[in-house]
């Protein structure tokens, strides 16, 4: 059923509320409307991906791509037609966003965009293969930033140690009563603090 439909039985209700009254026995086996329109509402989901708004370097394009992709397979691997009314409706795009997306992908070389015949129908192809390869690339990027990020985090922590190591010595040495030793060691991590920005 459509949204215009539900929306419409809605409107069609009785006025007493009785579409509306839930009481005990009945509770679990009443709708309210509202649990109808989301229903229809998620009868039509967008996959999107987040890996392909990463390679791509945009939502939008992402959001097209992940679209693109999911037409491609469905249509056995091989060229679609498609118009950019039906994929801006089905992504919910303006103009502008949907051709600025299209032009992007093209120049990235994820997809293949050609016009043909009478009247003229905009053709699509995936190019699983450039596709493949961005993506083995940035995953490749990832790890490489994994690696760094898991390398200074433990230098960080080897530094902090031997801070820690270096802080309790001098408190240890130093005498004076626990307030003067709390306040020498929030004097020193200050110092710390500054140093390492």
């Amino acid at each position: 059923m459509t949204i215009a439909g539900i929306v419409s039985k809605i409107k069609t209700a009785p006025k007493n509320g009785s579409c509306l009254k839930i009481t005990g026995d009945n509770m679990n086996k009443a709708k309210k409307p509202t649990t109808d329109i989301l229903r229809a509402l998620c009868e039509r989901i967008v996959a999107y991906n987040v890996t392909f708004a990463k390679i791509c370097g945009s939502v939008t394009a992402g959001l097209l791509l992940s679209q693109i992709a999911y037409w491609w397979f469905k249509m056995g691997e091989k060229e679609f037609y498609k118009t950019d009314k039906e994929f801006r409706e089905e992504l919910g795009l303006g103009r502008w966003e949907f051709q600025t997306a299209k032009k992007k992908l093209s120049l990235l070389g994820f997809i293949t965009v050609k016009v043909k015949g009478l009247p003229p129908r905009t053709y699509y192809t995936l190019n699983v293969k450039v596709l493949e390869n961005a993506i083995l690339k940035y995953s490749k990027h990832l790890k490489e930033v994994n690696k760094i990020s898991a390398e200074a985090y433990q230098k960080a922590l080897e530094v902090l140690k031997e801070k820690k190591q270096e802080l309790v010595e001098k408190l240890s040495l130093s005498s004076g009563s626990f307030a003067d030793l709390r306040t020498q060691a929030d004097l020193e991590a200050s110092k710390l603090i500054r140093k390492s920005r």
